[in-house]
């Protein structure tokens, strides 16, 4: 993938690989993504280039010992990974593995998805475009000492797809066909349809793979936790911290888990984490959620390095298709044309940031560039022509001022800048923006019923972009905040999800975005630059990416 759109500055130090499966996958992933293909076709595998070989020297030598400690805004209410989000995935993925997971570490991107075996051992045999067997490592053990079998996998993936809508991977694991557990190390997935982005879905934290036995054995699993991994949970205290510790027995051992133990404090108010930051009471800041650059900025220790990257943890402003004024696509375009990307930047991003389209810019794989989406009306620095032709579809619609009610919440770091910049920007069209900042559960509740009228939503880090167009554009589903209701969107958005050809996929993929640009049922915003701090004086062999998250702890060690 290109990172040259992104602002990355990363320490460079050799990590220690995990041995024979990690060569695997490196070699199966570089042939599948077409390194050196001749024919140009592509391939449905993500990922792509090459990682140090397995063995390769390390500029450092692992250190066993001592405790990492980070803190943690996000307060999660219990710890079932496959019924979370962020706040259970991100520091249980120290603790339990999907069938795949992604690598952290030299030379991979910080936003780059390199695929690497976790459970499997390498990617799996592909049978067809719905088909596929994967092979276990015999090696792995649960947390207990039982044997990780293709059972256990068979009963999480069908959990997920049968569970309530709390499984935050049911929704793309509804082309599961079926699963079967062809003997103790080998399962195959069948789909109902092609699926370009599975592999992806069952890297993520969602499909951690769990024990069957235990986890029907367990009263409360969202407090109790057996998993493959090199932690173990300790303790869970609500609102306080989550503690793991190393795992003597696991299978593992001698390629990752180093820190005798995980400290996690949970502190929402940013000047108290930093404030602990300063006190030396933590060795890494902004893992998640991450830093600002005013943030940044006020960490003065200067043992402190930063990863510098773009995140797509940016907002979208939400008008609601369904009703008045914007069930009139001229409204949606001259609200379009009037917002001002380069304020938002200059002001919520502080002068660091990137214009976003319907893709993020994240995801270099498929999104528009910079260069592209800078000359489209509406996304341009330049304002004059805009602000006039967005008049004049408020004159076609026969609109000469208008009054708009805005929701957002009030503990989204996006809402109120974001929308504040559009009443500004809407003002100089005779639009009038009211703006209501209320609590995040009351903001959800109303973006599910339909009662609002125009807003304003965050979006997150998904495994692939067929995750995004599924869950925010498609008629049937439950996050469609905007309510599109586009039957050909969504002909166009399963044609893309089935494309096993990645240049077909790309073609596809760019179609749906010069459709929502037109129809303007979203009004993009921008991604702002963030930053991650750890202590060079005590931690060795960090490298944070933004899919492997908290499992770039497992190669992660203290000094002396």
């Amino acid at each position: 993938m290109d990172s040259s759109n992104y602002w990355t500055r990363t320490i460079r130090r050799r990590r220690l690989l995990a041995a024979t499966a990690g060569t695997a996958l490196v070699a199966a992933v570089g042939a599948a993504c077409g390194d050196d293909d001749d024919d140009g076709g592509g391939s449905a595998f993500p990922g792509g280039g090459t990682s140090p070989a397995a063995g390769s020297p390390i500029a450092q030598q692992p250190r066993r010992g001592g405790a990492i400690r980070i803190s943690m805004y996000l307060n999660p209410p219990h710890l079932d990974a496959l019924q979370g989000t962020s706040s259970q995935a991100i520091p249980l993925a120290a603790v339990q593995d999907g069938l795949l997971g992604y690598e952290a570490g030299p030379g991979v991107g910080v936003h780059e998805q390199k695929l690497r075996p976790a459970l499997a051992a390498a990617l799996p045999e592909q049978q067809s475009a719905t088909s596929m067997t994967f092979k276990l490592n015999p090696a792995a053990k649960w947390s207990d000492g039982t044997a990780v079998t293709a059972s256990d996998v068979k009963f999480t993936l069908e959990k997920i797809k049968g569970g309530a809508g709390s499984y935050s991977a049911k929704a793309p694991f509804q082309v599961l066909e079926s699963v079967d557990a062809i003997d103790p190390q080998t399962v195959t997935i069948k789909t109902s349809r092609p699926s370009a982005a599975l592999m992806r879905y069952l890297s993520e934290p969602t499909a951690f793979i769990v024990p069957a036995a235990a986890y029907q054995r367990l009263v409360d699993f969202k407090k109790e936790v057996v998993g493959s991994g090199p932690y173990k949970l300790d303790r869970f205290e609500p609102n306080v911290s989550i503690r793991l510790v190393r795992n003597p027995e696991h299978w593992n051992s001698g390629a990752e888990g180093w820190a005798d133990t995980i400290d996690w404090s949970i502190i929402q108010e940013d000047s108290t984490r930093l404030a602990a930051y300063h006190a030396g009471k933590h060795d890494i800041e902004g893992l998640y959620p991450f830093l600002s650059q005013e943030m940044r900025k006020q960490i003065e220790s200067s043992d402190t390095e930063f990863t510098e990257a773009l995140t797509n943890y940016g907002t979208y402003l939400i008008p609601n298709n369904t009703k008045a004024p914007f069930n009139d696509e001229r409204v949606r375009k001259a609200f379009h044309l009037a917002i001002n990307r380069q304020q938002m930047i200059a002001t919520w991003g502080n002068g660091k940031g990137q214009v976003n389209g319907p893709i993020p810019a994240v995801y270099t794989e498929f999104a528009l560039t910079q260069d592209e989406l800078l000359k489209r009306p509406g996304l341009r620095a330049q304002k004059d022509q805009d602000l006039k032709d967005a008049r004049a579809l408020l004159d076609q619609a026969g609109i000469k001022s208008l009054d708009v009610d805005a929701i957002g919440g009030q503990d989204y770091q996006t809402a109120g800048p974001m929308l504040q910049v559009a009443r500004n920007n809407l003002a100089a069209i005779g639009v009038n923006l009211n703006i209501q900042l209320i609590d995040n559960q009351t903001v959800r509740a109303r973006h599910q019923s339909g009662d609002f009228t125009f807003s304003s939503t965050p979006h997150t880090t998904v495994a692939d972009i067929d995750g995004l167009l599924i869950s925010d554009y498609r008629s049937d589903s439950a996050l469609a905040f905007a309510r599109p209701k586009d039957s050909a969107l969504d002909s166009m958005i399963d044609k893309q999800s089935q494309a096993m050809d990645a240049a077909e996929r790309k073609r596809l993929v760019n179609e749906i975005q010069e459709y929502l640009l037109d129809k303007a049922y979203y009004m993009y915003t921008m991604d702002r630059s963030i930053w991650v701090g750890y202590r060079a004086t005590t931690v060795s062999n960090f490298h944070y990416n933004l899919y492997a998250r908290g499992a770039a702890l497992r190669q992660t060690w203290l000094k002396a």
